[in-house]
């Protein structure tokens, strides 16, 4: 998966308790989040994998946002691609799943 939430990265948020729960009914969830910032990886539990991507601006974090979707994907064998942006980030995540060929499901979230 794709993501701009950065509430990823916070040990107590509701997303990234949200992002456990989703685990419990599949093998593995692994998250890679767009931002600008340094790069950090963690796993909260065992199966979920939260790869924050960094840069040192926004067309740095692109760059490294496609690549680090590219390696956790190939890593992980993934079967799909998904998304939660349908523009800059999303257009990434359509890359990767072009690239590794594998579908892409796009979550559209409004607040």
């Amino acid at each position: 998966m794709i993501s701009t939430d950065r509430k990823l990265l916070e040990p107590d948020s509701a997303v990234l308790k949200r992002t456990l729960s989703y685990a419990e009914h599949c093998d593995c969830i692994t998250v890679v989040v767009a931002g600008v910032g340094k790069a950090v990886t963690f796993s909260p539990s065992s199966k979920v994998k939260i790869v924050f991507a960094g840069g040192s601006n926004l067309i740095a974090n692109a760059f490294s946002l496609y690549l680090s979707a590219l390696r956790e994907a190939r890593a992980l064998c993934a079967d799909r691609m998904t998304i939660q942006d349908p523009f800059v980030v999303g257009y990434i995540g359509v890359l990767v799943a072009k690239r590794i060929g594998v579908p892409v499901q796009v979550q559209i979230h409004t607040d």
